[in-house]
C-alpha cells in the first residue's frame, strides 16, 4: 500500500509494516522511506498539553512509542 502525504509517498510493503504506520499516523507522524518525519497533525500534544495544566503541578507520567513522538513532546511542551 502506498499513500502520498504531503506530497511524499508512505510505502507499507505488508500488513506488519501497515500496522505500524497507522499507529505513527494516530500518533502524528510519519516517517517516510528516507526515516524522515512528516508531522500530520497536533491532536495528541494538544491533548497532552491540556491534561498537565488539569493536573495543577502535580506530577504526569508520559510515555510514548516512537523517536519522533518524544521530539514532539519535548517541543509541544516548551
Amino acid at each position: 500500500m502506498v499513500v502520498s502525504i504531503k506530497e511524499k509517498d508512505i510505502d507499507a510493503v505488508n500488513s506488519a509494516a501497515l500496522s505500524n504506520k497507522l499507529l505513527q499516523m494516530a500518533s502524528g507522524s510519519v516517517y517516510d522511506e528516507d526515516k524522515n518525519m512528516i508531522r500530520i497533525h497536533d491532536r495528541k500534544i494538544d491533548a497532552l498539553e491540556n491534561l498537565i495544566e488539569g493536573a495543577n503541578g502535580k506530577p504526569v507520567p508520559i510515555a510514548y512509542w516512537y523517536k519522533s513522538d518524544l521530539k514532539r513532546i519535548k517541543i509541544g511542551l516548551m
